[in-house]
């Protein structure tokens, strides 16, 4: 019997109510991107990755891909996502009236990308803003327009229905859960991986867990 394993490691999974689909496997970003774009009827991407990724091939492969769709990209060092930082690509969104957002790179990028569409949502356009609403957890009133996710790490961030973002005035970072806010469509594709620093994939990799131990843990804790 004949095993194409190459097909064994493509798919879709839906996971709703949350993420709508996961797609994973080779050539998933060449192959599903555009119909994505097109189902959740982008007409204004803005594109966000972090800068180290700008001149590369993972970066200029999505852009060509979105072509005449992508109104713009916004890449900065997203670290720990600096709330000046958001409100930056906030400036970016408005600008070019995104209706859809396109997250490549790590837990930072995707959280970034949470957050920006929270501000527009929320009609924030200031970190103090930003800052005093994830502190109260305000609601949110409006509908988010869509992400897509496209991870470089192992963070897991792109499943999550949280982000969060940091206050270096007061040294505070903060957090912030809505079902909205959680991408809508999941894309893992190795060949966006490949510039990754091996020790950023390892660590972040470890993080995952910890952050997994840590919620188990509190779960059982709280039961108790």
């Amino acid at each position: 019997m004949n095993i194409d394993f190459h097909d064994q490691l493509t798919g879709l999974i839906q996971f709703v109510p949350t993420v709508e689909r996961i797609l994973y496997g080779a050539s998933t970003t060449d192959e599903h991107l555009e119909s994505e774009v097109e189902r959740l009827d982008g007409q204004r991407v803005l594109l966000l990755a972090p800068r180290s990724l700008k001149d590369q091939s993972p970066f200029q492969r999505v852009s060509a891909i979105v072509g005449k769709r992508l109104a713009a990209s916004f890449t900065a060092a997203f670290e720990h996502v600096p709330l000046e930082v958001v409100i930056e690509a906030v400036v970016a969104a408005r600008r070019c009236d995104a209706d859809l957002v396109i997250a490549i790179g790590g837990g930072s990028v995707i959280d970034a990308g949470k957050a920006l569409r929270t501000c527009l949502a929320a009609n924030l356009n200031s970190p103090q803003r930003l800052g005093s609403f994830m502190e109260r957890g305000e609601p949110l009133a409006m509908k988010l327009i869509p992400q897509i996710s496209i991870p470089t790490t192992l963070s897991g961030s792109e499943y999550t229905r949280s982000f969060s973002a940091t206050d270096f005035e007061v040294g505070v970072k903060r957090s912030y859960t809505a079902s909205a806010v959680a991408s809508r469509v999941i894309m893992y594709d190795p060949a966006a991986t490949v510039h990754t620093p091996m020790a950023l994939w390892l660590s972040s990799g470890i993080m995952a867990i910890d952050h997994a131990l840590e919620v188990l843990c509190g779960s059982w804790w709280g039961m108790q």
